[in-house]
């Protein structure tokens, strides 16, 4: 054998070797890469722990929050690990992801992605059917806790990247964050006396040690999931409860924390107090506090015209759905279950319009009562949602609101609004309970159900006696 048959021979070696490389690493792809077995690996897999706040007082979790997972999950349903926590009195995990998950190696680009993209739209229905709670109030700090657990399991303990998702309104009414117990119709505790406590508690502190793991919380603008009637809270109790969990899960050692805006909370979790309903009771906390309209906007002039008055905008909407004994009212009556209640559900908006008031003594706020029909299409007792909407003008009077800036109206069954009571031709009294209300609503353009109802009068669509009540007062 010659010199150029073995300078041949290298040369075809070689270029065998080329080949092979290129055929096992010619796909790459983002974040990950291919073992000596040619399989792809994540290079660096995420740990999730989700926290669903599916209980009652609370709006139902929108699509478009589980959307905002979608990112977060493409490192976690290959190679990752997911499990769902559902606050209530007892939070238990729910996994959804193992780390062992994907053992039918990917061999190429296409087949990993595919597989990613079909898990995680598997997953994310996964998430949408976790059942509601099964146990009365919430305990979010358990359930961050028990997220912190899952997420300190051996087989997720190798995981790096780690992060709890929650998706819940932050009102807490069990366990050691009690609002329950707490005096917040005469002020909210202070955070930093909150945090103090929970430090110290049975001579240990109670805060889960969340080192290592970030924690992101979707809901609306404001940083929660929304809250339903009856719990009620102004811009000012969302702050307050933003701030709180921002700095228990900030005081716990969490890596970082962010917010994510979801659109889509107009759908209350409906419920009543017996025990076959989806939902279960949580105490609806009346929160109170002085000064609920910002001050500060006052000095916000308009720039074209520094002699205009200060502009404040309008009180926000106000709504009180009757759809429990605790501050429903009776059936057939314009008298409630619980009177003290009520009034204390209403405290802080009359705060809220007291100070309104003050500044725009010429505007109106309309009270506005509805009632459900027992019969399809009824337009069920225009006199009985009149006296209602009075009855709740009475206790924002007794509150020390000035009684000629409300204007009462009664609709019955025939609003814009208005939820069918009937399912399949039959009458659903849970339902029904969602048009027994009564609303206090400003008339600026930026009220929807006040543009909703002005339309409904213009198309001649309310009951006869209440759109002559609505003229009149119109004007």
């Amino acid at each position: 054998m010659n010199k150029n048959y073995y300078m041949k021979l290298i040369i075809c070696c070689f270029a065998f070797v080329i080949m092979f490389c290129m055929s096992a690493c010619g796909e790459t792809m983002e974040g990950y890469t291919i073992d000596q077995d040619e399989v792809f690996r994540n290079d660096d897999p995420i740990a999730v722990a989700v926290i669903l706040g599916k209980h009652a007082n609370a709006m139902a979790i929108p699509d478009d929050a589980y959307n905002c997972m979608d990112s977060i999950l493409d490192k976690t349903v290959y190679g990752g690990y997911l499990c769902a926590i559902v606050a209530d009195s007892t939070p238990t995990k729910i996994e959804l992801v193992e780390s062992s998950f994907f053992k039918e190696d990917a061999h190429n680009t296409d087949i990993l992605r595919k597989r990613i993209s079909t898990r995680k739209e598997e997953i994310i229905d996964q998430l949408k059917k976790v059942a509601p709670a099964d146990s009365m109030e919430v305990d979010l700090l358990e359930a961050i806790r028990e997220a912190k657990n899952a997420l300190s399991t051996p087989s997720v303990e190798a995981i790096k990247n780690k992060h709890i998702i929650i998706i819940d309104t932050g009102v807490s009414t069990t366990g050691y964050i009690n609002f329950t117990t707490m005096d917040v119709l005469s002020g909210k505790p202070t955070i930093d006396s909150v945090i103090g406590v929970l430090k110290v508690y049975e001579g240990v502190g109670v805060l889960p040690n969340l080192t290592g793991i970030s924690v992101s919380f979707i809901g609306t603008s404001e940083g929660l999931a929304e809250v339903a009637s009856p719990q009620v809270m102004t811009l000012t109790d969302k702050k307050y409860i933003r701030d709180l969990w921002t700095t228990i899960v900030t005081e716990s050692g969490a890596e970082e924390v962010s917010y994510y805006s979801a659109a889509g909370w107009d759908k209350p979790n409906v419920y009543t107090e017996d025990q076959e309903s989806e939902y279960k009771y949580v105490t609806a906390i009346p929160f109170y506090h002085e000064n609920i309209i910002d001050l500060s906007k006052l000095t916000s002039l308009n720039p074209d015209n520094p002699d205009d008055p200060p502009v404040m905008p309008p009180p926000p909407e106000i709504s009180v759905v009757l759809k429990s004994e605790t501050i429903g009212f009776l059936p057939d009556s314009s008298n409630y279950y619980n009177d003290k209640l009520a009034e204390q559900l209403l405290a802080p908006y009359a705060v809220e319009l007291i100070e309104y008031f003050k500044i725009f003594p010429e505007e109106k706020i309309w009270v506005v009562g509805t009632s459900a029909t027992t019969v399809s299409g009824g337009e069920g007792s225009v006199n009985l949602s009149l006296q209602r909407a009075e009855t709740v003008k009475s206790n924002l009077i007794m509150l020390g609101v000035p009684a000629d800036n409300l204007i009462t109206v009664g609709l019955g069954a025939k609003f814009p609004w208005h939820v069918n009571e009937f399912v399949n031709g039959s009458f659903n009294s849970e339902l029904a309970q969602e048009n027994r209300s009564v609303y206090l609503l400003d008339s600026s353009e930026n009220n929807q159900k006040f543009n909703m109802l002005r339309a409904a009068y213009e198309k001649g669509e309310l009951a006869l006696e209440a759109a002559e009540k609505f003229a009149s007062e119109l004007g």
